[in-house]
């Protein structure tokens, strides 16, 4: 399970949001679970990777947010003459992340 180092996010509001998009971008990509925005079986590309934050909450347990995750998805395996070049892909998922142990639980948005 992916985590963030909790200091990092132990900030004003003002400065959280950008904190958060900064700790997520930098979670390990197979961590993530990209492969839920996918639409036409492809694989994610993430030499394109960025987030928005869409909204978040705090309370004395947990950070809680929802994210737009944006990224290519690559076809592969078509008989076209040329490289296959990535779409855009879009993602929204839910996340916890815990103040005790940093711990990110990722869940689709919904």
């Amino acid at each position: 399970m992916p985590s963030i180092d909790k200091k990092v996010l132990d900030v004003s509001d003002a400065e959280f949001k950008q904190r958060l998009k900064q700790a997520l971008l930098l979670l390990p990509h197979k961590e993530v679970p990209l492969h839920w925005g996918t639409t036409k079986g492809g694989f994610v590309d993430v030499s394109s990777l960025d987030l928005t934050i869409l909204s978040y909450s705090k309370n004395t347990t947990s950070w809680k947010a929802k994210v737009a995750y944006y990224f290519g998805e690559t076809m592969v395996g078509c008989s076209c003459g040329f490289e296959a070049e990535p779409e855009p892909a879009y993602c929204e998922m839910e996340l916890t992340i815990s103040r005790v142990s940093g711990e990110v639980v990722f869940l689709p948005a919904g």
